[in-house]
């Protein structure tokens, strides 16, 4: 487990791959993020790890035009106004 703090939270963040063994339908969901700019999208964090830049990859499943899991950056995140939803 990793820690990340944001937007007043702080965050423990199982590393990536951690639960790549895990069914999908059995990973849990630490956290998402929303956007007030993209209505019914949510991206939900499964694992994430911080990059040597401060950056931070996040794998987990995304909801939006349809669902898919995959990975994303929080600065990808932060490029289109997201914020936490614990």
């Amino acid at each position: 487990m990793t820690s990340l703090e944001l937007d007043g939270f702080t965050l423990s963040v199982p590393e990536l791959y951690s639960t790549e063994n895990t069914p999908c339908e059995d990973k849990e969901v630490i956290f998402k993020f929303e956007s007030p700019n993209l209505i019914g999208w949510d991206w939900q964090v499964v694992e994430g790890e911080e990059l040597p830049d401060g950056d931070w990859r996040f794998f987990g499943l995304v909801n939006g035009f349809e669902s898919e899991w995959g990975y994303f950056l929080l600065s990808e995140l932060n490029s289109v106004g997201v914020f936490v939803v614990k």
